[in-house]
């Protein structure tokens, strides 16, 4: 069995072991990718190891969301001194966003 993602695929074996190709040394996103492609057929096999893949996502996309958060507050201090009129402004956005 075959599973294939964007950029790669994973040869599932049928005693539930599996190998992702082209290349061992593909990038994060690129072996998450080809290990979420595969579920169907390794999850029964790797449930434990797919929920903890689950869990590594889940935390990655909290981790990217408090960056964001960060590099718009760190934006907003850093531009404060220079720019007076960005504390109405915001404030006024954000009483806009009420609605």
């Amino acid at each position: 069995m075959v599973a294939a993602g964007p950029l790669n695929s994973v040869v599932i074996f049928s005693d539930g072991t599996f190998v992702v190709t082209p290349s061992p040394d593909l990038e994060p996103a690129d072996l998450i990718a080809a290990l979420l492609a595969a579920r169907p057929f390794l999850e029964s096999r790797h449930g434990q190891a797919y929920q903890s893949l689950d869990d590594y996502i889940a935390l990655d996309k909290e981790t990217q969301r408090l960056a964001r958060l960060e590099n718009i507050l760190g934006a907003i201090r850093n531009n404060l001194p220079q720019i007076p009129e960005l504390k109405d402004e915001l404030r006024r956005f954000l009483e806009n966003q009420k609605d």
